[in-house]
C-alpha cells in the first residue's frame, strides 16, 4: 500500500492508508464537494479524502455530504459538458439525469450504512459557512474551532476566488481540485435558465424521490 500523505481526490482505496485519513467528503457531483474539500483540508490539514462514490469505510470515519437541489446539480454538469449551449433538450434531460443515478445511489448508500455522516445543503451552508466549517471541525473531533483560521480558509476558497483561479487555468489543477472553466454562478435555481418552461415538470419528477427526500420540494 503506497504512504498516503496529503489531501486528494479519490475513486477508490487500493492506495490509501486510512489509519492517516482524517475525514472524507463525499459530494453529489456539482453540489460544493470541493469547495467543502479545499477548506476542510485547510483546516485539518493532511488526511482529507474527496470522492464521487461510495467507498467502503470504517463505519467510524467521518464522512462529509454535501448535496444541492438535484435539478440545479444535473443542469451545472449538463453546462460542463455543453459551455457554450444555452438550451438543455430532452434527450440531454434524459442522459444526465441517468448520468447522475451513480451519485444519487452513493448518497444512498452512505445514509443508509455509514455510522458517522453528516449532511451539509448547499443552498444553507453558503448562507453560513463559518458555523457549518466550525460544526464540522467538532464532528471530526478537533475540539474547539479556531474560528480565525475558518474565516480565513472560507475568505481564501470563496466562490469568486475559485472562478478566477479556475477561468485561468489551462488544465485540472489538484491542489484545488479545479478544472479550467468549471465554477458557475452556483446560485439556487438557475437550472430554470437553461430548461425550456414545458420541461420543469418532468427534470422535477425524473429527481422526485431524492428532492422530497431532502426538503427541496415544499
Amino acid at each position: 500500500m503506497s504512504d498516503y500523505l496529503a489531501n486528494q481526490h479519490c475513486d477508490c482505496l487500493t492506495d490509501v492508508d486510512l489509519s492517516r485519513v482524517r475525514a472524507v467528503v463525499f459530494g453529489v457531483q456539482r453540489s460544493g464537494s470541493s469547495w467543502a474539500w479545499q477548506v476542510l483540508g485547510r483546516l485539518l490539514g493532511d488526511g482529507v479524502l474527496k470522492t464521487h462514490r461510495y467507498l467502503l469505510l470504517p463505519n467510524d470515519m467521518p464522512v462529509v455530504a454535501t448535496v444541492r437541489d438535484f435539478r440545479d446539480c444535473v443542469v451545472s454538469q449538463w453546462r460542463v459538458w455543453h459551455p457554450q449551449r444555452t438550451r438543455m433538450d430532452r434527450p440531454d434531460l434524459f442522459l444526465h439525469v441517468g448520468i447522475f443515478q451513480e451519485n444519487l445511489w452513493a448518497l444512498h448508500q452512505y445514509s443508509l450504512r455509514h455510522g458517522c455522516l453528516t449532511v451539509g445543503m448547499y443552498e444553507q451552508v453558503r448562507r453560513i459557512p463559518k458555523l457549518w466549517f466550525a460544526s464540522l471541525l467538532r464532528f471530526c473531533g478537533t475540539g474547539s474551532p479556531d474560528y480565525p483560521a475558518i474565516r480565513r480558509a472560507v475568505r481564501l476558497f470563496q466562490m469568486d476566488a475559485n472562478r478566477r483561479v479556475a477561468d485561468q487555468l489551462t488544465e485540472p489543477d489538484a491542489s484545488r481540485l479545479l478544472v479550467p472553466h468549471h465554477v458557475h454562478e452556483g446560485k439556487p435555481g438557475t437550472w430554470r435558465r437553461f430548461v425550456a418552461r414545458e420541461d420543469w415538470p418532468l427534470l422535477t419528477d425524473l429527481l422526485r424521490e431524492p428532492l422530497a427526500w431532502y426538503g427541496y420540494l415544499k
